[in-house]
């Protein structure tokens, strides 16, 4: 409720922590395929090789860096001041963080601020000067003197939405627009921090009924496009959350968002804590599990089949079999990889 306490849940599941399981090995279909991450089957990654990245920049591309860095920071009040119909306590909050650059300082007014925006006083302030708020915040996510300082103006980003209430709808396009032409990883991660922070408020899954599906689309087209541990993570949090009293909402997608998560599960390439990520998540979808019994029947008969065709390539490999053509697919230690990915 805003106005009330705002206890905040802890952050969990996050941290440092993308794959198909479909898509390759020949023939089309939706069960035909291998990881849809772009680990076909039998199919290694070359160096360098980018796929299932959009247009543009990638996450990982040295000039989305640049973009992440490059930004004017500490705009002057008049940036940030504009277009507000009156000088409010929280326009004022907005100007000195924008001049400030001591970290300490900043995170206790960013407290203020979050305070100042469910304040059940400014309620109307707040709603008719949201698109203002969103984008003076948008703006000092990118200024903001450090990566804590960041993360405490997603929580001012979240309220900001759910002060909303009735313009949910707005709130989700603005931010999950800022996702998708926001390049840097970094920056994403924030994005998607802010919409989780959002449905955390939604106790009642109010707002929730009006944007679910527009939010869970959005998230299937990061978590396909991504490349990036953090990314991924960060999408899986914001479905967790989601997932919690809202399963029903996932229900179409749970296919889609298994293939790749499992595709992450089984890259053999990836950190032991990404894996373990990754396992833990597809776990807490137990109802949605439990509703999809096909869709785990399939997933277990592809398991089988797998591990037997990686099995045989690891012993071709010890064997001196391999071809080759089949060099890398068959080395000894990369197909030991693969098998103990799977028995995780």
């Amino acid at each position: 409720m805003v106005g009330g306490s705002t206890g905040d849940r802890d952050e969990g599941g996050g941290g440092r922590i993308h794959r198909e399981y479909r898509g390759g090995g020949g023939g089309g279909g939706r069960g035909s395929g291998r990881y849809r991450r772009g680990l076909t089957h039998h199919r290694h990654s070359m160096p360098g090789e980018r796929r299932g990245l959009s247009e543009g920049h990638s996450e990982d591309d040295p000039k989305a860096d640049t973009e992440k860095t490059e930004v004017v920071k500490h705009r002057s009040h008049k940036d940030l001041s504009r277009g507000f119909s009156e000088d409010s306590r929280i326009s004022k909050q907005l100007r000195r963080l924008s001049r400030e650059d001591d970290a300490e300082r900043y995170l206790a007014q960013v407290q203020q601020l979050q305070e100042s925006i469910m304040l059940n006083e400014n309620v109307k302030y707040v709603r008719r000067n949201a698109e203002h708020l969103l984008d003076s915040l948008f703006e000092l996510l990118h200024a903001a003197p450090s990566p804590p300082c960041r993360w405490e103006i997603t929580r001012c980003v979240g309220r900001v939405g759910h002060v909303m209430e009735g313009d949910i709808k707005r709130f989700v396009d603005v931010t999950l627009d800022r996702l998708d032409t926001w390049r840097a990883a970094e920056m994403k991660v924030l994005v998607l921090r802010c919409i989780l922070e959002m449905l955390k408020l939604d106790s009642d899954g109010s707002q929730l009924s009006q944007v679910g599906e527009r939010i869970v689309e959005g998230l299937q087209v990061v978590l396909e496009g991504t490349e990036t541990p953090e990314v991924m993570v960060a999408t899986v949090d914001v479905l967790r959350e989601l997932n919690v009293n809202h399963s029903h909402i996932l229900n179409n997608y749970f296919q889609d968002i298994v293939d790749i998560l499992v595709g992450w599960h089984i890259d053999h390439h990836q950190s032991p804590e990404v894996m373990k990520y990754v396992s833990m998540a597809l776990r807490s979808f137990s109802q949605l599990w439990l509703a999809n019994v096909p869709i785990a029947a399939t997933l277990l008969s592809q398991f089988v089949e797998d591990m037997e065709d990686y099995c045989e390539d690891l012993e071709r490999g010890m064997s001196g079999r391999s071809t080759p053509e089949d060099e890398v697919a068959s080395d000894p230690v990369i197909c030991a990889k693969k098998v103990a990915a799977f028995i995780r």
